[in-house]
């Protein structure tokens, strides 16, 4: 079951440190809001860096997966909770051959 869009900004804030420096992340405020995913502006603790984060409520994270695994290379490992630099390389690779607008990557199959 989901824990919902308060859940996935908690874990963010917990489970991912600074990108810089690694330290743990404070919540400065809610930039924007929507059914499943919200924009936070973070604070480090550490270094002092601020920086935006997109969440994701488990749920599409579980959508964006199961629609973008046939476009992941073979073998890959899927981790929902942590981006990894192969990540972003293959989701760079996925957009770059993209022929579509927003709602045909994120929308339900249905609207096709």
């Amino acid at each position: 079951m989901d824990e919902g869009l308060d859940g996935a900004i908690e874990r963010s804030l917990a489970e991912l440190g600074c990108p810089h420096c690694g330290a743990r992340l404070r919540l400065l405020r809610v930039l924007s809001r929507r059914t499943a995913t919200a924009v936070i502006a973070t604070h480090c603790e550490g270094c002092g860096a601020v920086a935006n984060r997109v969440c994701f409520t488990g749920d599409l994270l579980r959508q964006l997966h199961d629609r973008l695994a046939p476009a992941a290379h073979q073998g890959a490992r899927v981790s929902p909770v942590a981006v990894g630099a192969d990540d972003v390389l293959r989701m760079h690779d996925f957009l770059t051959q993209f022929n579509g607008d927003f709602l045909a990557l994120f929308g339900s199959r249905g609207r096709r």
